[in-house]
């Protein structure tokens, strides 16, 4: 008796070690970075594009929205950490509830500066015609170019074009892999 009574203490003190362990790898929700209110088409949190290109590409998604339906937001933080950019970008799709509720057709821009990270996230009722390999086609292919010359407004204004000739099915071809440089033969 006293055997197991050794035993079931030390398998509880031996959980809750563990489940002490465990906690720490997690980051406490007061450490994550906050879910900025959704004020615009086009929230800059880090002042990389000037009040004119934000106006302009704001005006130019409110007119996509209102031709075909679909909401594009586009979001540049300084950073997303602890958090991934791809579990960032979750949070603030879900806090801002983008797209419609019937069609569950919203997408997510997310720059994030200082981490160089992107990320494109879409409502389930957008991932047919922007599966994840045109997502990442449009971020590597078409936004990381405008990036490297730090034109945000020119970058961002290439991925509207992108997403929105493919939701109006101008554009339905799959994007082309990357090729692959060949090393000569010796």
């Amino acid at each position: 008796v006293r055997t197991a009574w050794l035993t079931a203490l030390f398998s509880l003190w031996f959980s809750l070690l563990c489940g002490s362990a465990f906690a720490f790898d997690e980051p406490a929700s007061d450490q994550l970075q906050p879910v900025p209110a959704l004020s615009g088409p086009v929230v800059d949190l880090t002042g990389s594009l000037t009040a004119p290109q934000r106006e302009q590409l704001s005006q130019k998604l409110r007119a996509l929205h209102a031709k075909y339906g679909a909401q594009m937001q586009v979001l540049i933080v300084p950073t997303t950490q602890p958090e991934t950019a791809f579990d960032y970008s979750l949070r603030v799709v879900e806090s801002w509830q983008l797209g419609t509720k019937e069609k569950d057709d919203g997408l997510l821009l997310l720059i994030a500066l200082h981490d160089r990270k992107t990320q494109i996230q879409t409502g389930y009722g957008l991932e047919g015609v922007i599966p994840d390999i045109v997502a990442k086609s449009l971020l590597r292919d078409t936004l990381a170019p405008y990036l490297r010359k730090n034109d945000f407004a020119g970058g961002i204004n290439a991925v509207i074009d992108g997403v929105f000739q493919r939701i109006s099915g101008e554009v339905t071809a799959m994007p082309e892999p990357p090729k692959r440089q060949q090393q000569p033969q010796p």
